[in-house]
């Protein structure tokens, strides 16, 4: 075992402690990007169910974390990206384009931060808008001081491996908004931006951030019932909770009881109660 493969192994296990994110699988391959910032875990996770003919079979489960352990895209069961373990191929890096391939037309595309072009963002928000007279929103910084957030929000057929952006920002009435600039990657034109208006304002976000794909999306709020109407999942009816194969967001009063859920489905913007 070399060097680079012994603190990757430190690494992981430094990360699934310091971070608690538990992969439910057995890890048989890590791979680091040609400048060593990026590395892709593999897992294999067995089906719960026999195909036809072949017995029991497996899952790769795939995790691109940066070189610091953080996870920065996960492809899993609930992933409409994934493939069986005995599919997985190899890993080909994009240097400097944020792309991977790990199957015959199967990758992973993302967006860094600091990569995003925001003056192209601004400059096409505005003429969406109709006006330039407007600023980012920027959560408290103990929220991280978060004004966007990246995620695929969309059951996309148009794209494969679409980025969007959902922006937050003050205009000149002080009313904050929240919009969302689909498939940012494909670099369209300005159609591709529109507004969630589930809220007529939202100056009350705290806490903006990423919902993954096949997490649970539920209420943990039964409206008429008081206090007697808060429940935890396990006490949600199946029912009532929503399970997407891509991402969402959640947002929340950073001071106060109060938020939900933003997720895309039937064609349009959704609402869940979060207390």
């Amino acid at each position: 075992m070399n060097v680079k493969s012994i603190l990757s192994t430190l690494l992981i296990a430094f990360t699934l402690h310091a971070c608690g994110q538990k992969i439910d699988g057995t890890l048989t391959s890590t791979h680091w990007s040609p400048d060593s910032s990026y590395f892709l875990e593999v897992y294999k996770q067995k089906l719960s169910f026999a195909l036809p003919g072949q017995g029991s079979d497996h899952m790769a489960i795939m995790a691109l974390r940066r070189s610091t352990g953080e996870l920065v895209h996960l492809v899993d069961s609930n992933s409409p990206y994934q493939i069986l373990h005995r599919s997985f191929n190899s890993v080909k890096w994009e240097v400097g384009q944020n792309i991977l391939s790990y199957a015959p037309g199967r990758y992973i595309e993302w967006v860094d931060e600091d990569q995003l072009d925001m003056e192209l963002i601004r400059a096409k928000v505005s003429t969406y808008l109709g006006y330039e007279d407007w600023t980012y929103f920027k959560t408290p910084e103990i929220f991280g001081d978060r004004y966007f957030v990246v995620g695929e929000f969309f059951n996309d057929s148009k794209h494969d491996y679409t980025l969007d952006l959902a922006i937050l920002l003050k205009d000149s009435t002080e009313s904050i908004k929240l919009l969302v600039y689909e498939a940012y990657n494909y670099n369209h034109p300005n159609e591709g931006i529109s507004q969630i208006d589930l809220k007529d304002d939202y100056s009350w976000v705290g806490n903006f951030k990423l919902v993954k794909a096949g997490d649970p999306i539920w209420s943990n709020w039964v409206e008429g019932k008081g206090d007697a109407g808060r429940r935890d999942l396990d006490q949600t009816p199946e029912s009532e909770i929503t399970y997407l194969p891509y991402e969402a967001l959640y947002l929340h009063a950073g001071e106060s009881c109060g938020g939900g859920f933003i997720y895309w489905e039937n064609d349009s913007w959704n609402w869940r109660q979060q207390e």
